[in-house]
């Protein structure tokens, strides 16, 4: 016999519309920590934009200062300048993200990239956010539905060829949500053997996605 907690967590997502709401709490959770570590980059990112402006400004003030000029000042047009080559910057870190997305770690590298790699260091993280915000996942109840039962599907098949996948989520745009979704909170997970690909339950799935073969908890 199974002590009463194992009991109760397996009744509780024995079935698809229960692992379903259970779904939608845990989205919820992960959409709330992609909203907070975006604020979090957005505020690291505006402080480094800060300290840089008043790094460039404390420089000026001291070049100024070195030729003896009285009444040294910023010049009204700085700000439009740091403004302008913020957007130049982010831009072309945006490129080199764009069409080097994997870049492989070298030894040594050329003065020039070391050099690259320091100018465009707070642009990058600058641009993290907006790829922090893109984990931001919203799936409708019918979807919900959709992704609990194909949960349950691979509880029982362990794993299930890419190209079937169709059969248990015939629309397109959903089933690229859902896989999706799926995905980014780590409970599946797409394997590769030999040539072909499946779909897996992720082995560091969330607890409450831990189903033995008959659907059931675990625990």
């Amino acid at each position: 016999m199974l002590p009463a907690r194992s009991r109760a967590n397996t009744l509780r997502i024995l079935t698809p519309a229960s692992t379903a709401r259970m779904l939608r709490a845990h989205l919820a959770r992960h959409n709330l920590r992609v909203l907070f570590l975006a604020f979090v980059t957005l505020l690291l990112a505006l402080a480094l934009w800060i300290m840089l402006y008043g790094l460039a400004c404390w420089l000026i003030l001291l070049a100024v200062s070195a030729e003896g000029v009285s009444e040294a000042g910023i010049p009204r047009t700085f700000r439009r300048w740091f403004i302008a080559l913020a957007l130049v910057s982010t831009a072309w870190a945006w490129l080199c993200r764009r069409f080097r997305p994997q870049e492989i770690a070298r030894d040594k590298k050329h003065p020039l990239e070391v050099a690259s790699e320091f100018l465009l260091a707070i642009p990058r993280v600058t641009l993290s956010l907006f790829s922090t915000i893109s984990a931001w996942r919203r799936l409708s109840a019918a979807e919900l539905d959709q992704a609990a039962s194909f949960i349950h599907r691979l509880a029982e098949e362990r794993r299930m060829p890419l190209p079937s996948v169709p059969q248990e989520i015939p629309d397109a745009r959903s089933r690229e949500r859902i896989l999706l979704a799926l995905q980014i909170m780590q409970i599946i997970d797409l394997q590769k053997r030999d040539r072909d690909w499946f779909v897996t339950l992720h082995v560091s799935r969330p607890r409450a996605f831990q189903f033995d073969r008959s659907g059931g908890n675990s625990e």
